[in-house]
């Protein structure tokens, strides 16, 4: 406890050491450093500072406090990041299959008290100039964050966040309208082979059962008052200013409870792992028995072709208050279950006598030491998501940020017991608790790097809609004391490399076109807006073809080929073709310090590759050099295809899926990035979204949502529903404000705007109107019936 000093001398000395503890703040340079500055027992506007960590692994300070009226736990990450994120997260167990900590997430976005508006969280897209918004809702813990790189922002967002989330009107038409979009948008079946069985889940549609006095009593006890939040904070604004803000607007309006919202033990007996490195250490091991090429479970069930790839769900799961580990297989026929049950046994008895390779296990540790020091845009969302499950089921959140301290303590496990890792597969799997070539490089590529990437890219050329560069991307990015070994490897992709194993090929493939068609139903939309923009460009003809549904049936076809001799002599040509040094482009992002050792090893990688170099005639005669940089005329030129003969066409295509749902798409031929009329066609797509689409898709047709975009030289519309409203009509009408206009504009700032992560920085991509559509959906007999649509 912290301890209130009552004498006069001790008050004097508290406001002396309190004036220097605020010179310190105002000296220091970085928020890690303010942040230090903190003193456990030290009370801030209502809060009491509880713990106060450096962080030098993820470069900041971790700054842990309650507050004193509610017990509502809080945990601030300083770090010189301008991407300020803040989020709320209330465990809400579910005790039946209603889907209230759903539903009510969605409620409670639809006006609050201070702002009784409906829907003010879509409202707020166009008028703020966050980085990220949204809500979501797990197993069991719901969660509300948003981020962004403006201080007054911030304190906007801030204050229509804590409005919804502890002041929501909860009106019955908001929750009605909600209940209804559920109940036709989120229900499937869904089948796995989890561990040594094979069984099938079906969700019970309870939904409709769900009562409007259920879904406020859900709200006002126990899973909404503060007595039932964490905070977290993330960034190098002021701790004090978030404190206060809180304090004032929400916190100093409840009491403290007791929300017993703890979750039960599941039936199948206490799996409850909140120990931090005991979640990490089952968290490690299983990447080493199931993820990549070299793992026993892949060997013993992948390359032997007993199924397609693994489930979506395979591996350890700690997210959950009763952690569990998984096995399950796609593709796999019933037959096989036993023999499956078999190899899972004696795969498990073969890691515990054999144990892992060195060299696997110092791979995984070097990825998760990039893991560490790779910053990405969003890096305050991922630690929030990172502590999130398990600081809900009450682990130390502090300890999870202290990644280096589990390697350390996980190495010296392993010094100490060789056979550590087997001991723990021993535990676990059948004491307690639960039931050469390419894969060698493959280990040097998680060994040496933070991954390696090849992809196809078609960029649309600025100026001109019938006018793109195509290329094929690599990318890697590695340790600086690897660098030598990165550019090793991309030198033996180039001069060594070998297609002559066929049954790892066919694994690849088989591999490649399952996860391709599970993919339709997490990103169907996507797909929808490539066909759509398919016959419009000649750039979208190829993006189709590289990454569009013809991209899913092209590797659904080459997995059913029995003999694949003829794709494995056809790859050595590509590769002769596609790895030339004399079409090659380079980027290099390092360092100050490790930029000139970069370009160095670059260049020595350039020359010892050059024997691949070949001055090949284009495969393609239309084309057209352009400066790569537009403001040099007379520096290096790119080469660009220019396909004059290409005439866009009026495109409708229906593909029948078995989803619930359909995703919609509408693209419509427009200008390129340079016209003048781009710019205001971006502003109208934002608009349109938040002031049409919006009430028409969501509120009135009950879809889970819709918009527009603009891209490419294409105005694309996209949603859940049906073809779309009279949007172009609702544009002609002018029936729009010059205010909405103005945020409209301010939303495309943000976009543009958007913080991009050191590693991208200084990247430049290495590269009458007409309208297409398409849908992904269930069976749909007016489609059917007419001629217009084309039906796959």
């Amino acid at each position: 406890m912290w301890r209130q000093t009552k004498t006069a001398l001790n008050k004097v000395l508290r406001l002396k050491n309190l004036h220097r503890h605020n010179s310190r703040v105002l000296n220091s340079s970085s928020a890690p450093e303010r942040a230090l500055q903190f003193e456990p027992g030290q009370k801030i506007h209502g809060f009491t500072v509880k713990q106060v960590v450096a962080v030098p692994d993820l470069f900041l300070t971790a700054v842990k406090l309650t507050h004193d009226q509610t017990g509502a736990q809080y945990l601030h990450a300083a770090r010189d990041d301008s991407n300020n994120l803040f989020s709320v997260q209330l465990r809400t167990t579910p005790m039946d299959s209603s889907g209230v900590p759903h539903i009510l997430e969605h409620t409670v976005l639809c006006g609050s008290h201070k702002f009784p508006v409906r829907d003010p969280f879509f409202k707020m897209l166009n008028r703020s100039l966050s980085t990220f918004m949204n809500a979501f809702t797990a197993s069991d813990y719901t969660m509300y964050p948003f981020s962004t790189q403006n201080s007054k922002d911030f304190q906007n967002l801030l204050s229509v966040y804590l409005d919804a989330v502890f002041f929501p009107c909860l009106r019955e038409q908001d929750f009605c309208r909600t209940t209804s979009g559920f109940t036709l948008s989120t229900f499937r079946t869904n089948c796995f082979q989890i561990t040594l069985t094979l069984w099938c889940r079906r969700r019970t549609i309870v939904i409709p059962d769900l009562t409007w006095d259920q879904l406020k009593q859900f709200h006002a006890t126990p899973t909404y008052p503060p007595s039932n939040a964490r905070f977290f904070t993330y960034g190098d604004l002021p701790l004090e200013q978030h404190l206060q803000q809180i304090q004032q607007e929400a916190l100093c309006k409840f009491e403290r409870i007791d929300p017993k919202t703890e979750v039960p033990p599941q039936p199948t007996g206490p799996n409850l792992i909140t120990d931090t490195f005991e979640g990490f250490t089952l968290s490690l091991l299983s990447s080493l028995m199931v993820s990549g090429p070299n793992s026993p479970f892949y060997k013993a069930l992948i390359e032997p072709k007993i199924g397609t790839d693994f489930s979506s769900v395979v591996g350890y799961d700690g997210s959950t208050r009763d952690a569990s580990f998984s096995i399950g297989l796609q593709g796999t026929s019933e037959q096989d279950v036993e023999k499956v049950k078999q190899i899972i046994n004696s795969t498990i008895d073969q890691i515990i006598q054999d144990g892992f390779e060195e060299e696997r296990i110092e791979a995984l540790l070097h990825k998760i030491e990039i893991q560490m020091k790779h910053q990405s845009t969003n890096f305050g969302l991922s630690l929030a998501s990172f502590v999130a499950s398990s600081w809900n089921h009450d682990g130390d959140p502090v300890e999870l940020l202290q990644i280096g301290d589990n390697v350390s303590k996980f190495k010296q496990a392993l010094k100490e017991n060789p056979r550590f890792l087997q001991d723990k597969v021993q535990q676990y799997f059948k004491d307690g608790l639960w039931l050469d070539g390419l894969p060698q490089q493959a280990q040097q590529m998680e060994l040496r790097t933070g991954g390696m990437s090849v992809s196809p890219q078609v960029i649309p050329d600025s100026a001109h809609l019938d006018v793109y560069e195509q290329g094929v991307a690599l990318s890697s990015s590695c340790l600086d004391r690897n660098l030598p070994h990165m550019f090793d490897l991309w030198r033996e992709l180039f001069n060594s490399a070998q297609f002559n194993d066929e049954e790892r090929l066919r694994v690849l493939v088989m591999m490649s076109a399952q996860e391709l068609t599970n993919g339709i139903s997490y990103s169907g939309h996507m797909y929808a807006m490539t066909r759509a923009a398919r016959h419009l460009t000649s750039a979208g003809e190829l993006q189709e073809t590289f990454g569009g549904m013809e991209q899913v049936k092209f590797m659904k076809r080459v997995a059913e080929i029995q003999d694949l001799n003829h794709v494995m002599r056809t790859l050595p040509r590509l590769k002769k073709h596609l790895l030339n040094p004399h079409n090659m482009r380079c980027a290099i992002n390092a360092t100050p310090q490790k930029m000139s050792d970069a370009s160095k090893h670059l260049e020595t990688f350039l020359s010892e590759v050059s024997g691949n170099k070949k001055d090949r005639k284009p495969v393609r005669p239309n084309t057209v050099q352009k400066p790569i940089d537009p403001g040099l005329e007379s520096g290096p030129t790119k080469a660009l295809v220019s396909d004059s003969r290409f005439q866009p066409c009026h495109m409708k295509t229906f593909f029948q899926m078995p989803f619930p749902v359909n995703f919609v798409s509408q693209s419509i031929r427009t200008v390129p990035f340079t016209h003048e009329d781009y710019a205001s066609l971006c502003v109208l797509a934002r608009m349109m979204t938040a002031k049409f689409l919006h009430g028409e898709i969501r509120e009135k047709g009950g879809a889970y949502g819709g918009g527009a975009r603009m891209g490419g030289g294409l105005f694309t519309f996209y949603s859940y529903s049906t073809p779309f409203p009279q949007s172009a009509d609702w544009a002609r009408a002018g029936q729009f404000s010059q205010q909405d206009i103005d945020e409209a504009k301010l939303s495309v700032f943000s976009a543009v705007d958007a913080p991009v992560a050191p590693s991208d920085k200084g990247i430049w991509g290495v590269g009458r109107a007409t309208d297409g559509a398409a849908i992904l959906g269930p069976e749909n007999d007016v489609i059917r019936k007419d001629p217009s649509w084309i039906v796959k």
